[in-house]
C-alpha cells in the first residue's frame, strides 16, 4: 500500500482489501485513511493482539509528521 503524508491511501494491491475485509464500510470508503482504519474500534484494532503497545507506533509516526510539517488535518487526526 502507498499512503500520503496524511495517511490517506493512494494505492493498494488486492491483498490490502482482503486483509481489511470485515472493516466497517465507512472506513473503507475513499478517501481511506489508513491510520484511522488501523486504530478504529470498527477497523483493524480488534484484530491486533498487541494493540496497546503497537498503536503508539502509529500515533507517534503521525505526531512526528505533524511536527515536521504542521497541518490542521494532521493535528486533528492525532487528536482523534
Amino acid at each position: 500500500m502507498i499512503v500520503d503524508r496524511h495517511g490517506d491511501l493512494v494505492a493498494a494491491n488486492d491483498a490490502f482489501w482482503v486483509l481489511t475485509g470485515g472493516v466497517a464500510a465507512q472506513l473503507r470508503k475513499p478517501p481511506v485513511n489508513v491510520p484511522r482504519m488501523l486504530l478504529h474500534p470498527h477497523g483493524m484494532a480488534p484484530r491486533i493482539l498487541n494493540l496497546d503497545k503497537w498503536a503508539w507506533h502509529v500515533i507517534d509516526a503521525l505526531r512526528q509528521e505533524a511536527m515536521r510539517n504542521p497541518d490542521d488535518r494532521l493535528a486533528a487526526l492525532v487528536t482523534e
